[in-house]
């Protein structure tokens, strides 16, 4: 048997164009070791505008692997798209609390457009656009 060990660190930084506009790091990475797992996770914002919450979408994303990658149990058999669905609710299940605890404020939509403000209405999800890559 060989003896492993992992180092792993992560750093998020404000981006040029970011520190331009005022914008906020959008970006969120976990790397954690409990026993014999780790799991890693890097996961950024989508940045455009009508993403007025993508930093915590981000955020959300890097639980979600963390929380549903962290029950898995060694031998369990587990597809992808099962394992895709899990992660979209547990993302979810956080925007809805965030939502139903900080609505929307005026603004957070004052530079959205007509358009914008309907599609968030629409899918209030758009809002915390992030992607999510996590092992």
């Amino acid at each position: 048997m060989v003896n492993q060990s992992l180092t792993a660190f992560q750093i998020s930084a404000v981006g040029y164009s970011h520190q331009k506009s005022g914008a906020p790091c959008q970006d969120h990475s976990v790397a954690l070791q409990t026993g014999d797992r780790t799991i890693i996770t890097a996961c950024d914002g989508h940045g455009g505008s009508l993403y007025i919450r993508s930093e915590w979408g981000s955020r959300f994303a890097s639980e979600a692997v963390v929380r549903v990658f962290g029950a898995i149990r060694e031998g369990d058999p587990i597809s992808r798209e099962k394992l895709r669905m899990e992660l979209l609710c547990e993302w979810n299940a956080q925007i809805e609390r965030d939502l139903a605890e900080h609505p929307f404020r005026e603004e957070e939509l004052e530079k959205l457009s007509d358009e914008q403000r309907f599609l968030l209405q629409l899918n209030p999800y758009l809002a915390y656009g992030s992607t999510l890559h996590g092992a």
